[in-house]
């Protein structure tokens, strides 16, 4: 495998690693940019419990008759819970698509939603509220403090497995069998 450039990991995976705890516990991070300002990704293994794509689609268009087979809502960070994203392949494009790689994109309109809802949705998404971000070398350094491993995205890891499964799936791709993690022991 190439070594990968950390100061340029848009288009990349983070998988956390075990001692990664609170709201990045067992995260996997699609990173959507990254540069010497920074980095902004989504967390694409976090399906909300609560929210479903039926509540979303009936909020922007009451009238429209829903599909059961609708897909999950994910958490794609802390930030801006109610800024919505739409990760999807290269069968889609407006005028809010923005080119991360070949073959991943992702949009933020409405009108993203409103085209899925009607049936002209690209061949595979994930539609995300939130994101996470990182300040200039804040990223660099918890890669450096083995917080985070980097992963090769693909469609295969983002869009085709389930979202339990993405983080293991993600730190095999690397070799890493996760049960081989022990836990941190607590102090008494």
């Amino acid at each position: 495998m190439d070594k990968i450039n950390i100061n340029n990991l848009t288009g990349k995976c983070l998988a956390a690693m075990p001692s990664l705890e609170g709201s990045f516990a067992k995260s996997l991070v699609y990173i959507c940019s990254h540069s010497s300002d920074g980095a902004m990704g989504l967390i694409i293994n976090k399906p909300y419990q609560n929210l479903t794509f039926a509540d979303l689609s009936y909020s922007l268009s009451p009238d429209i008759k829903h599909n059961p087979q609708c897909p999950l809502i994910m958490q794609g960070g802390p930030l801006e819970r109610e800024k919505g994203f739409i990760l999807h392949d290269n069968t889609y494009c407006d005028s809010t698509t923005y080119n991360i790689a070949d073959d991943i994109k992702i949009s933020s309109s409405p009108q993203v939603v409103q085209n899925i809802i009607s049936g002209q949705s690209p061949d595979n998404f994930m539609i995300i509220l939130g994101y996470a971000g990182w300040i200039p070398q804040q990223l660099e350094n918890e890669i450096s403090n083995n917080l985070w491993a980097v992963i090769p995205a693909s469609q295969q890891l983002i869009f085709n497995v389930s979202p339990e499964d993405k983080w293991s799936f993600a730190l095999s791709c690397l070799g890493i069998d996760n049960s081989n993690f022990s836990l941190p022991l607590g102090h008494s």
